[in-house]
């Protein structure tokens, strides 16, 4: 049916709109969802770590330091007690040069500034060979141990420590071993010896020697390391059919190596 607009008509119609439009149904949704849900904040962004920058790690050089011939000697003191006690023990003692190479493993740590050395290798050998003399006199006879160039060779055993490195050069690393390869002559003379001790070949071998701490130092100069060891001492027994012999080794060792 059809409402005549007439003004009360309209004015009622007016009126009627207005009602409604206050009214939440005839809202829109996104007007709605505005008034019922606050906008949530959004979150702040993360802050990207911080990427440390990485640690330098410990650098390690080699330095092979050749033994100097002239300036490096190695003393045999061997003392002898022949089976029998009546002629009683004797000490002989002799030098010969010795050469050879050390191999060092020099390690800087760059963050603390400590420098450390190690022993890589040893080998060592002597150049000049070895006459001891034990006399007991005119009667009894005399015996000669000599042990030829080049028979007598020093290596590592067992070398695991290190040892700090100080400004002024000096250094010991404890708990050092050695296997000392070589052989000797020996020969009696005499009335009772010639007979007692005939002419042989003695082995000198040292398996495992008993525990060396190495101490020295290394001074650098101009690109060159000169290394120093003055005393470095071996020591062992033997006892062949009853002759009891004491061998130690005294090395005085200085030697040379090229560093950057």
């Amino acid at each position: 049916m059809k409402i005549p607009l007439t003004l009360p008509n309209t004015i009622f119609i007016l009126l009627l709109s207005g009602i409604l439009s206050s009214c939440g149904f005839w809202k829109n949704d996104d007007h709605v969802a505005r008034l019922s849900s606050p906008v949530p904040e959004l979150p702040p962004k993360p802050i990207a770590p911080a990427i440390p920058s990485p640690s330098k790690k410990p650098e390690t050089q080699t330095w092979i330091f050749n033994i100097d011939e002239k300036r490096t000697t190695g003393v045999i003191d061997l003392s002898m007690d022949p089976k029998g006690a009546m002629l009683g023990s004797r000490l002989a003692r002799d030098t010969a040069p010795l050469k050879g190479k050390i191999t060092v493993l020099v390690t800087d740590n760059t963050k603390t500034g400590e420098r450390r050395i190690s022993i890589k290798d040893i080998r060592i050998t002597n150049t000049g060979a070895y006459h001891m003399d034990y006399a007991w006199g005119a009667l009894v006879g005399n015996i000669t141990v000599d042990i030829p160039a080049g028979v007598i060779n020093i290596k590592p055993n067992t070398i695991t420590q290190s040892s700090r490195l100080e400004k002024a050069g000096p250094f010991a690393i404890p708990q050092c071993y050695f296997t000392v390869l070589g052989h000797s002559h020996v020969s009696g003379r005499g009335l009772v010896l010639s007979k007692a001790v005939p002419r042989r070949k003695v082995d000198l071998t040292m398996k495992k020697t008993q525990q060396v701490t190495l101490r020295g130092d290394i001074k650098i100069s101009k690109g060159t390391a000169t290394l120093h060891i003055p005393r470095a001492v071996l020591r062992d027994s033997f006892d062949f059919d009853g002759t009891k012999l004491g061998l130690l080794f005294t090395a005085n060792i200085t030697a040379t190596a090229t560093v950057k």
